[in-house]
């Protein structure tokens, strides 16, 4: 007997030390209580409060985790509800965390007298508990019930084991060998519902340990669907569809198998079966937010931006703290040019959720789309405070480089971008502009096919292919780009322009014309629409009213060099020399390096007897590698000895 009692001393002592030595870590509770378990005891919170806390007790002796109930909510129940997986979707709706890791709400709706006990989600850490009858026997169950859902959010499941907690069957309170490595690999797992649980570190080591579980042939569902989602988040989407496949074999009905195969597929870009998927999902359970939000993202991706509005909305319908959804929706708004709308649903996203990089990087867009690029790069840097890694918000930064002229700073991130994301086709795009505007037309040729070959509906990207291609002058090449561009958007004022640029490349100033007012019929506010008309108007002898279009194209885009450099040409040939240099100083205050526009100013001086000045524009012109016209130098030089 003595021996027996040093034995169990030891072993006390052992737990003791083990317990000690194990790191610590808080775990903060919110306890969501509905109305029909608040009626049914008069001390529903000691009651409650009682059971969480001795169903929690050893969980800081076995795993250094302490649970600490830190706040409580009365919590309206949806009385139509008809199971616990759609009271649990009630409950997020309607109870926030406030600061808290982990909701657990208790419901005693008779509606749930045959339901299961309890339900918990790994991803999401919200526990729903349904008490049973009262009585000793059913205590222990509750209590034993909490903790076993309290292991399904630290990544535990449902298994075969006579004895242990996460066995069905028995509902003992033992904490099984899986289930123990099992809690503690996730011991510091994220609480925070925009990211994933487990750090990317961790994640091979979780495939290990739940794969070897799976060996053992035991079916066991939950296997199928943790292995999913993490096979999900590593990137490796077939073996993520095979094993939620294999178990959706076991569970036709379960709409979190289809939400998370319907990811699956969209990742891996089986878009049609994604949708399918999600669909069905809804069929199931047709109050689930994040299918909701999932087939959005699907539709927006394939273009299809009403419909994706409308699933966004439906999902913040159902549960409107979704930070994400209102960030997804913001999205969808500014591919509509809803830029306001954009704005509003995003700050909504950062009230709820103020880490949302997403959000501060849609922001950025909405606010290049404005032209307000100090703001635009306040949001995107925050952006990239958050995730340095978010390819979007590196797009941004080359779109802010771009517009102050810094096109290696922008060539650089939108490399970065690619690196992070190779099938970002804006970035493709965008690269192509940077080396469009450098004048490198081969690159800018190859990375607008890039963009095309990603996204084969990307109209932009052939109108810019045309643009690219005409430096080249491959004319037909551009004005069959320019067709493409309109079958695709008919609307598309920019490819109106490129079409009249390169049918007046082809001498067919009809179709050149005509493609101009076109332009100007679609988009009065098109800048290049109407500089395009007025070099027409100009060939036509029309010099008044191509002052006209180039005045216009000026007004609506006042750094547009190319406009002002048209437009002192045709005031030049209306014999207004004064007028003339103005708009060829405006030309080289935005572009000092047009070296034509110098030789150009050297010819007005000359007309107007200001040889120094001519002389020293055109000695300008020539230093920069004008050939400048040696009997007009020649002139000039004799003029100055005068």
């Amino acid at each position: 007997m003595r021996n027996r009692v040093i034995v169990l001393f030891i072993l006390i002592h052992l737990i003791s030390v083990f317990a000690f030595s194990l790191s610590q870590r808080n775990v903060t509770i919110k306890i969501a209580v509905d109305e029909e378990t608040r009626k049914s005891r008069s001390k529903w919170r000691e009651a409650v409060g009682r059971i969480v806390n001795d169903a929690t007790r050893n969980w800081q002796e076995m795993f250094g985790i302490r649970f600490e109930i830190k706040k409580w909510a009365m919590w309206k129940s949806e009385n139509t509800k008809n199971s616990m997986y759609l009271l649990l979707n009630d409950l997020k709706k309607k109870v926030s965390k406030n600061g808290c890791d982990i909701v657990i709400g208790f419901t005693s709706q008779r509606t749930m007298e045959k339901e299961i006990l309890g339900i918990a989600y790994y991803s999401t850490p919200y526990i729903l508990i349904r008490r049973p009858r009262t009585g000793s026997i059913a205590y222990a169950l509750l209590r034993n019930f909490v903790s076993h859902e309290l292991c399904h959010v630290f990544g535990g499941i449902d298994i075969q084991e006579a004895g242990s907690i996460m066995d069905k069957k028995s509902w003992r309170g033992r904490f099984d060998e899986f289930t123990t490595k099992i809690i503690l690999l996730n011991k510091e797992r994220s609480f925070d519902p925009y990211l994933f649980p487990l750090p990317r570190t961790k994640i091979e080591q979780a495939i290990s340990l739940y794969e070897e579980r799976r060996a053992l042939g035991q079916q066991e569902l939950g296997l199928n669907i943790i292995l999913g989602e993490l096979y999900i988040e590593n990137g490796n989407y077939e073996t993520a569809i095979e094993v939620l496949i294999e178990a959706l074999n076991k569970d036709l009905y379960s709409h979190e198998i289809l939400n998370l195969i319907g990811i699956a597929y969209r990742k891996s870009g089986k878009v049609d079966k994604a949708i399918e998927m999600y669909r069905e999902a809804l069929r199931f359970n047709p109050d689930y937010a994040e299918t909701y939000n999932n087939l959005g993202v699907v539709y927006l991706e394939e273009g299809m931006i009403d419909k994706a509005i409308e699933m966004y909305k439906t999902s913040i319908a159902l549960y409107p703290a979704n930070a994400r959804a209102h960030s997804n929706l913001g999205l969808a708004y500014l591919k509509k040019d809803l830029v306001d709308d954009a704005i509003r649903e995003c700050l909504q996203a950062l009230k709820i959720y103020p880490l949302l990089a997403e959000a501060y990087s849609i922001l950025g867009v909405a606010h290049i789309i404005k032209a307000d690029f100090s703001q635009a790069e306040r949001f995107t840097r925050k952006a990239l405070d958050i995730n340095p890694d978010l390819s979007s918000a590196h797009n941004n930064m080359g779109s802010i480089y771009f517009n102050k002229g810094s096109f290696d700073l922008a060539e650089q991130e939108y490399l970065k971008a690619l690196q992070l994301d190779f099938s970002y086709y804006e970035a493709w795009y965008n690269l192509g502009r940077i080396y469009l505007s450098k004048g490198e037309h081969e690159r800018a040729i190859e990375k607008f096919g890039k963009a095309i070959g990603l996204k084969p509906d990307f109209y932009q990207a052939y109108c810019n292919l045309a643009s690219a291609l005409l430096e080249k002058g491959l004319t037909e090449e551009a004005i069959k780009n320019c067709i493409k561009a309109l079958e695709l958007n008919s609307e598309y004022g920019l490819a109106y322009v490129n079409l009249a640029n390169a049918y007046y490349k082809k001498g067919l100033s009809d179709k050149a014309i005509k493609a101009s007012e076109k332009a100007t019929s679609l988009d009065p506010e098109l800048a290049e629409a109407h500089n395009i008309l007025g070099i027409l108007r100009g060939k036509e002898g029309k010099r008044k009213e191509a002052i006209k279009e180039f005045s216009v194209a000026i007004t609506l885009r006042p750094d547009f060099s190319e406009a002002y450099f048209n437009l002192a040409n045709a005031y030049y040939r209306e014999e207004d020399l004064d007028k003339a240099l103005f708009y060829y100083k405006k030309t080289l205050e935005i572009n000092p390096e047009w070296v034509q526009v110098y030789n150009n100013m050297a010819v007005v001086y000359y007309y107007k007897k200001d040889y120094p000045s001519a002389w020293k524009y055109l000695i300008q012109a020539e230093e920069l590698g004008v050939a400048v016209n040696d009997d007009f130098k020649k002139i000039l030089r004799e003029k100055m000895k005068k």
